[in-house]
């Protein structure tokens, strides 16, 4: 995965989201989401890099540690 990654690509990553329902009549949890981000660094030797999302958001990101929720589209 870390060999992978390259500046500019497109990653989709698996998070959890929190939901709270008005007046908890389905009790409160939380739901998987797919967010894309754009990778601005190219990831360093021990795997770590940053990205961007759609609304400016800088993330910080392990493509060893978090090769499972990480997806190159």
């Amino acid at each position: 995965m870390l060999q992978m990654i390259h500046k500019h690509d497109i990653i989709k990553v698996k998070e959890l989201v929190y939901i709270d329902y008005p007046g908890g009549a389905w009790g409160d949890h939380f739901v998987e989401k797919n967010v894309y981000y754009r990778v601005k660094t190219e990831p360093s030797n021990n795997g770590n890099f940053l990205a961007v999302n759609r609304q400016g958001q800088l993330q910080h990101f392990n493509a060893v540690t978090q090769k499972d929720k990480i997806e190159i589209m």
